[in-house]
């Protein structure tokens, strides 16, 4: 098994020729002090390394592969479209198999597998079923990223509690950390009014809730190299909706969408869910500002790069009145936040930088993820549908 992952990496790897496009776009070799090993190159010729015995598989290898934040910026400017998200991936996967990934990780996993999503938090979603009705053509599956990340804060200060004592990772998921995260009461009110603002443009769209088959998708999971963990998931998941007759589901955030439209076909044999993106049941909105407002809009890297819908900037374009400054599309270093927060936030204050996200009247983000990053720099980014639903004419 192990040998099968490396090589499958190692072919992916296949075509790199060093020419050093990916460098410059890379967000996590200059948030890692301009490190070569830290930059797409460098994990390529690391990964050679690896696979020629001249650098042995050991906890020294994991970082480079943890911080990739799969944004597929290299991507796009490489001229033999090597993947190195993808290969970062499944040296994930070959790392948690050997055993050397970082103890945090497994700490996930375990909560996870007790609790069903990654935190170990108890989520209510009654408010939606009060908005939506319980049958429709669609059915909304929130995948419950926006619920998880309204947490994010107040988790992160037990999460750099553990990173100072790593002893306390020792304590049984069951009883230690877990039951730790259980005392939260609720999410941050943010990223619930952003699910509630979702529910509301979709009503009268025969779209309905049932909250019996929501679920989270699994993507942290994968993000973490736990493959198996995701795939049994994946089928319980595909399982329990089919199971509710349920055959087209809307999702709300770029994450879960990539999970359920690219990652599920992989793992779930049959599978034949239709996923459509909310944003692409709204394709009739009339939005007016008041005034002339100036914005910055926070393209998630998983709806343009992985998904190629970038129908939000056409969204924001064709509002009077609002003035939308072109900027390439760069990640927020939140797929790391947990790993490695200090690196994530400088690359949040980077692209807040790049955004001229400070200067503006309004700062637009499509993504959970991307929210809660920037806001643990002091910047409070704007959901669009918020933005939708308070500019409907």
């Amino acid at each position: 098994m192990n040998g099968e992952v490396l090589r499958k990496a190692v072919e992916l790897a296949g075509f790199c020729i060093k020419c050093g496009f990916c460098e410059p776009v890379c967000p996590t070799i200059l948030a890692f002090k301009n490190s070569p090993v830290y930059g797409p190159r460098g994990r390529i010729l690391l990964l050679r390394e690896i696979y020629r015995g001249e650098f042995p598989l050991n906890e020294r290898i994991r970082d480079p592969y943890y911080s990739c934040l799969n944004c597929k910026a290299c991507y796009e400017v490489c001229p033999a479209e090597v993947d190195v998200g993808e290969i970062s991936s499944e040296m994930k996967k070959l790392i948690q198999l050997k055993g050397l990934a970082h103890a945090l990780s497994y700490v996930v996993r375990d909560v996870f597998q007790l609790y069903g999503n990654p935190l170990g938090v108890k989520v209510s979603n009654n408010e939606i079923s009060e908005i939506l009705p319980r049958r429709g053509k669609y059915t909304l599956f929130t995948g419950q990223l926006y619920q998880l990340m309204g947490y994010a804060d107040r988790i992160s200060s037990i999460l750099d509690l553990l990173r100072e004592h790593p002893s306390l990772l020792n304590v049984s998921t069951r009883s230690g950390l877990s039951s730790i995260f259980l005392k939260f009461k609720g999410a941050s009110h943010a990223f619930i009014e952003s699910i509630l603002c979702i529910s509301k443009l979709l009503r009268g769209r025969d779209v309905a809730y049932d909250p019996s088959a929501d679920f989270y998708s699994g993507i942290f999971l994968y993000d973490l190299g736990f493959e198996e963990v995701f795939s049994e998931h994946a089928k319980k998941v595909f399982n329990e909706l089919k199971e509710r007759g349920i055959t087209k589901v809307v999702t709300i955030d770029p994450h879960t969408t990539y999970a359920l439209l690219s990652l599920y076909p992989r793992y779930v044999e049959g599978f034949d869910i239709d996923v459509t993106y909310y944003l692409e049941l709204l394709d009739d909105l009339n939005l007016k500002v008041v005034g002339e407002i100036s914005v910055a809009y926070q393209e998630p890297c998983y709806l343009v790069r992985h998904l190629r819908l970038s129908d939000i900037r056409s969204i924001l374009e064709s509002v009077k009145g609002l003035s939308l400054e072109k900027v390439r599309t760069s990640c927020c270093g939140g797929p790391i936040e947990y790993l490695y927060p200090e690196r994530s936030r400088a690359i949040a204050k980077t692209r807040a930088t790049e955004l001229s996200a400070g200067g503006k009247d309004l700062f637009i983000t499509a993504c959970p993820v991307c929210m809660s990053n920037f806001r643990k720099i002091a910047l409070d980014p704007l959901d669009i549908s918020l933005f939708i639903y308070r500019n409907l004419s």
